[in-house]
């Protein structure tokens, strides 16, 4: 191109969105997590990561958004130095669409994405998110591609091809996945409830960039593995009881398929690799009670359950035989302190207990000090594995273990916070492979600022 063009461009562009520079916003965070786990193959661990962000409107309806990260560790599983790009996105809001919706939104680039419960998904992509704000409802539309984020920065491990792509050095991006999600949210309903509906498509497109097993092979290959497809249609409920009691209530039903080595008559050798169909469940309710004249405590209860799989005999590809009803959630939340499984096969009941004890001496230092402590006993959902590589799969379902929590949060100004979490897990013999059920200790401190 001539330089006096690209000279011309650029002075246009100056021109253009000049006017709104001045109202830009930009700034840095920096946080150290340091952490101790006596779970075999942790120990401490050491992070420290700096966020990079910046805010930069661009015309009256659209906003720049950008984040970057760079993260130093001590982790021998991970290189000494990463870094990723948080969000990189041009977001636009445009109200009172001529013969459309109240509000539209459109937002382009990479972002970050959840569901309504941040059990199934809760993670980021690159993509498309559109939003109809309409009188009585708002309806959300997100396509996404996990595939080149760091896997550093990631949770996206599904199939046994994700595994040992995690484990590989060599490898630097995540999983190649397309999520596509369509959630409904109905605000205050009726007696001031909020209802959601929400389905969700995650399509494993490892076999449009590499070799997979192909449906139909004769001999087990223990160095590789298939496509893992599944999808979600959920529904929830959420709102106040009482002035002082709200609750939160959601069910997903999850589908797709995965690729399982079973016998097979019309097989040379009895076996074969063949798709088998997913059909699981995972469900959940909470209530949690505000007492804010009592130094603003907050007492709650959760309970979460996933479905197993009978015949699994590892969480990843495990399944042996028919349908595998083991829930796979794609990247989601967890309870639990030191010990923390994934959101399948799974029956936990958490009990929280918060409060702010100088929360009223106004101006004093410790004000914003927040404790609290959690107790949750986890549970097996049905005979079969679970996220967890220790506990034993031929253990019918019952008692797991129960993890023991305390934590304390503490902003003694708006650019400085500070954290601490002790956990202990005693482990239930049974549940457990001889030898790996060892109690897990677990403490972590976590020194943030920004500026």
């Amino acid at each position: 191109m001539n330089r006096k063009w690209i000279v011309f461009i650029i002075l246009l562009s100056i021109v253009v969105w000049a006017p709104s520079l001045y109202a830009f916003d930009f700034g840095v965070n920096i946080e150290n997590n340091s952490s101790f786990s006596s779970k075999e193959g942790e120990g401490f661990l050491q992070e420290d990561t700096a966020h990079l962000w910046l805010k930069l409107p661009m015309g009256e309806s659209w906003v720049f958004n950008l984040s970057l990260m760079g993260t130093l560790n001590n982790d021998s599983d991970k290189p000494v130095f990463y870094g990723d790009i948080e969000t990189l996105s041009l977001k636009g809001t445009f109200p009172h669409l001529e013969n459309g919706a109240n509000l539209f939104s459109l937002e382009m680039g990479r972002f970050f994405h959840k569901e309504f419960s941040g059990y199934v998904f809760a993670h980021r992509m690159d993509g498309l998110r559109m939003e109809f704000g309409y009188p009585s409802s708002t309806l959300q539309i997100a396509l996404g591609y996990t595939g080149l984020l760091n896997k550093y920065t990631t949770s996206l491990v599904m199939s046994k091809l994700d595994a040992l792509d995690d484990l590989d050095k060599e490898k630097l991006f995540a999983p190649k996945r397309f999520i596509g999600t369509l959630s409904w949210n109905f605000p205050e309903l009726f007696a001031r409830q909020n209802l959601n509906f929400s389905v969700l498509v995650n399509e494993d497109l490892r076999h449009l960039f590499g070799d997979v097993i192909k449906e139909g092979k004769e001999t087990f290959d223990p160095a590789s593995g298939g496509l893992v497809d599944t999808q979600y249609f959920g529904i929830g409920l959420d709102g106040p009881v009482t002035s002082s009691i709200f609750y939160t209530a959601f069910f997903y039903l999850g589908t797709g398929r995965m690729l399982t080595f079973v016998p097979d008559s019309q097989s040379n050798t009895g076996e074969a690799y063949l798709y088998k169909n997913i059909l699981a469940g995972l469900g959940g309710v909470s209530f949690r009670y505000y007492l804010q004249e009592f130094f603003q405590s907050v007492a709650s209860i959760q309970i979460l359950y996933a479905t197993g799989d009978s015949d699994s005999i590892s969480y990843i590809e495990g399944n042996t035989s028919g349908t595998c009803a083991m829930f796979l959630p794609i990247s989601g939340q967890t309870l639990g302190t030191a010990f923390q499984p994934k959101t399948s096969n799974l029956l936990a009941v958490e009990l929280g207990y918060s409060l702010k004890p100088f929360s009223s001496v106004k101006g004093f230092i410790l004000e914003s000090l927040q404790a609290g402590a959690k107790l949750t006993p986890f549970f097996k959902a049905n005979k079969g594995a679970m996220s967890e590589g220790e506990i034993d799969p031929s253990a019918g379902a019952g008692y797991v273990g129960t993890d023991i929590a305390v934590y304390g949060n503490l902003r003694p100004f708006s650019d400085l916070g500070l954290g601490i979490a002790l956990g202990f897990f005693v482990p239930s013999n049974s549940a457990f492979l001889p030898g790996k059920d060892d109690p897990i200790m677990y403490g972590q401190f976590v020194f943030s600022f920004s500026f």
